[in-house]
Order: structure tokens, then C-alpha cells, then sequence
């Protein structure tokens, strides 16, 4: 007889994401391989609520605190998955996704990793972005949370989760991984909204970004460099 496979929860922190949410969860919930589904909310005031209601067997996690670390890891100690799934409200997953994870993840392989970044536009600039994001993450072996991380629960756990920060903390929790065994990453799309470049424009996103891990390759702690990019 086949031994089940393990559950996968996916986890979707939010914030006021009305417009992206339904997108989100209808394509969790389209899977063949259908996870646990857990919204993590950090006190929306808008409709997100609604819409996670919406749909029936989407759980809801009132967070402790609006930041996105916290909420992940709010939603995670209340997962019954083995592997964990973290999907922002902005992006929409490939049928085809949870067996992907799975594959990497069989024993002695992957303990974590990540789907190929795209963009909802065909515009040239996304195209370009999600090339030096695949760069990134082939080569330098450095993927970001919009890129619907895994893992292992037992390694995140092992790791106490992702660090309790304002900002970076999917980069800080990938670094974490890499020394404990390889990341997977996988060939899977997982398409992203452009809705961050369309409201700020693309050129001052993209230099943002740069900033950001500018500053913190030169050492400035996560709190220092949310207070220099907010302002």
C-alpha cells in the first residue's frame, strides 16, 4: 500500500488585500494535490476578510502583529502540514505546484526552495526582471518570499521560524536554510502581480530594492533600513 503524501499548508499573510486575495486562494484551492490554506491577517480593514470567508475551508489567522514575520509565523504553529508553503496575496500558483515541492523534497534531498518568479505583464521590463531574478536564484542561490518559499517544517522549526523583523526576513530565513541543506528551484511559475512597480513605477521599485539590500549587505540592521525606506 502507498504511504500518503505529506500535507502542504499554504500560508498567505495579508494585509488590506481585497483585490489580489480571490485570485490567490482560487488557485491554491484549483490544485489537484489541494493544501491546507491559511490566511494570515495583520488587521485588515478593507475587505480581505470577506473574501477569505468566501471561501469555506480557507482558515483564518488573526496575527498577533502587523508585520509579515509575525504573521507567517503565527499561521505556522497553527499548520498541520509538514512542509510549509509561504504565497503572497499577490500571486497565484501552477497547477502542478504541490508535486513539484514534493519531488524535491524527497528524503535526502531538498529541505527547502522556491518557484520561478514571473510577472502578470508581458511588458519588456518584467520579462527582464524575471530573468535577474532567475539569475539570482540559480546561480547565487538566493530566492525571495515573493517566490513562494518551502520548507520543511521541522527545519523551519529547527530554525525558530522566520526572524522577527520589519523587513527582509524572507531573505534572512533563506540564508538560515542554506546552511542547514539545499534549496530546490523548481521550473514552476508562480505568477506575481506588477501591482508594485505600477504604483510606484518600475525605475524607483527596482532602485528601492537595490537599496534596501544595499544596506544591508554593508550591515545596517533590518529596523534601521525600514525607517530609511519608509520615509
Amino acid at each position: 500500500m502507498n504511504e500518503a503524501p505529506p500535507l502542504v499548508t499554504a500560508i498567505v499573510p495579508t494585509w488590506n488585500e481585497e483585490p489580489t486575495l480571490g485570485g490567490c486562494l482560487r488557485s491554491l484551492l484549483a490544485l489537484d494535490e489541494r493544501p491546507e490554506v491559511i490566511v494570515s491577517d495583520g488587521g485588515s480593514d478593507d475587505g480581505t476578510l470577506d473574501v477569505a470567508s468566501s471561501f469555506g475551508t480557507v482558515r483564518i489567522v488573526h496575527a498577533s502583529r502587523r508585520q509579515r514575520a509575525t504573521q507567517m509565523n503565527d499561521a505556522a504553529l497553527l499548520a498541520r502540514g509538514q512542509i510549509l508553503w509561504f504565497v503572497h496575496a499577490d500571486s497565484v500558483v501552477a497547477e502542478g505546484s504541490v508535486r513539484a515541492m514534493l519531488a524535491a523534497l524527497e528524503p535526502a534531498r531538498a529541505v527547502g526552495g522556491s518557484f520561478r518568479f514571473a510577472v502578470d505583464s508581458p511588458a519588456w521590463r518584467y520579462r527582464w526582471l524575471a530573468s535577474m531574478v532567475r539569475f539570482r536564484t540559480r546561480r547565487l542561490r538566493v530566492p525571495y518570499g515573493d517566490q513562494g518559499l518551502f520548507v520543511r517544517r521541522r527545519v523551519f522549526e529547527g530554525l525558530g521560524g522566520f526572524p522577527d523583523q520589519p523587513i527582509l526576513e524572507d531573505l534572512h530565513f533563506v540564508r538560515a536554510m542554506r546552511k542547514v541543506g539545499r534549496l530546490a528551484a523548481l521550473d514552476v511559475p508562480l505568477l506575481t502581480s506588477p501591482r508594485r512597480w505600477e504604483s510606484r513605477g518600475f525605475l524607483a521599485t527596482t532602485l528601492r530594492h537595490m537599496r534596501i539590500l544595499a544596506l544591508d549587505r554593508l550591515g545596517v540592521s533590518p529596523s534601521r533600513i525600514h525607517e530609511r525606506v519608509r520615509r
